[in-house]
């Protein structure tokens, strides 16, 4: 077994993570184990400290899982930040506003991805 240490911030907060991990073990199985919190944003600051980690993994993944479900619904084979942005709200929810004109059909398609995929009310299509 051989222990990693690594301090990361996510692009979805200013919250920063030191957290440990074994490198033998597959990424698919890994486990993080908190370390220490160098800072927490705003919105994390109410999260007791041994739930951030898994909160900004969450939201991190989320929102990864998401934009590749809107690349993948609307065939986007340019920069994606060209057709939508995102953002956290207040309340944690993940808003995808779009930049360009995506009809309605393919709005609800991905709405019902997220939800699915999500659970209702942690991401909203704009």
């Amino acid at each position: 077994m051989t222990m990693q240490r690594t301090t990361w911030g996510p692009d979805t907060c200013s919250c920063r993570v030191t957290y440990e991990w074994d490198d033998t073990v597959d990424p698919s199985v890994r486990i993080h184990t908190l370390v220490s919190v160098e800072t927490k944003c705003s919105r994390h600051n109410p999260i007791v400290d041994l739930s951030l980690l898994q909160s900004v993994l969450d939201e991190n993944r989320r929102k990864n899982l998401t934009i590749s479900m809107v690349v993948a619904q609307l065939s986007i084979t340019d920069d994606w930040s060209k057709w939508f942005t995102w953002v956290y709200t207040a309340g944690g929810v993940l808003q995808i506003t779009f930049i360009v004109n995506v009809n309605q059909a393919n709005k609800t398609k991905i709405q019902n991805a997220c939800d699915l995929q999500f659970g209702p009310g942690k991401v909203q299509i704009m």
